[in-house]
């Protein structure tokens, strides 16, 4: 899912419009019920007007939260860490008007050795996130345009990379703190000298950069 600055090929491009399509069918005018989390792992609904409603609960403890629109996700740890440090996190996106989960599993898009830094949704509702290695990845629908019988199970999702910011760094100091994703570009503060946040007392500078797939170039052995 995207909007036009995305560099991606043909066969990911049609399982975005898909997606797309999907998520933005799911516009409502009405009001956005609200949503909150507990310490007991309950996911409480509750109406415009206050009203409680359903009660889930989900799979482990919670790291993040965040909405947009009608959609909602949580992500939560499934486990410990591995050895290497790399996070094991599960994800639920959650349809706030029905109470409906439209997609679980696992947080795939986390490098090896990394852990979550940010998540969010882009301007057309599409669920991302990025790692500690700078690897911005995002949810979209995996399935084709010979599968529209039953294009949206659970299985049909996965994580895809995005945008790999490792390489566009002058220095290994250096980082980008994301802001949005919005019009297929990644809008972030660049970060210099090792500051992880941006300074509190001024008017942080912001920058862009396409959305691109990482491809393997043919002069590189490297994994990408």
């Amino acid at each position: 899912m995207g909007g036009s600055g995305y560099k991606v090929s043909a066969s990911m491009a049609c399982f975005a419009i898909i997606c797309n399509i999907y998520l933005r069918s799911l516009s409502s005018p009405l009001p956005t019920p609200l949503m909150a989390s507990s310490s007991r792992q309950y996911l409480r609904f509750f109406s415009i007007g206050g009203n409680q409603g359903q009660v889930l609960s989900f799979d482990g403890d919670l790291v993040t939260m965040i909405g947009r629109s009608r959609f909602v996700a949580i992500i939560y740890h499934e486990s410990n860490p591995m050895m290497d440090g790399t996070q094991k996190l599960g994800y639920t996106l959650f349809d706030a008007l029905t109470s409906l989960a439209v997609s679980k599993g696992s947080v795939s898009g986390i490098s090896k050795g990394a852990s979550l830094s940010w998540a969010g949704f882009s301007d057309d509702s599409s669920l991302v996130v990025m790692d500690t290695d700078g690897v911005l990845s995002m949810l979209i629908c995996a399935t084709s345009a010979d599968n529209m019988a039953e294009p949206f199970t659970r299985s049909s999702w996965a994580w895809a990379p995005v945008l790999d910011t490792l390489g566009l760094h002058k220095s290994s100091d250096d980082c980008f703190w994301p802001v949005a994703v919005q019009e297929g570009k990644l809008v972030f503060v660049p970060l210099k000298g090792g500051n992880r946040g941006p300074s509190a007392t001024a008017r942080p500078i912001t920058a862009t950069l396409n959305l691109r797939l990482p491809l393997a170039r043919r002069d590189s052995t490297d994994e990408m």
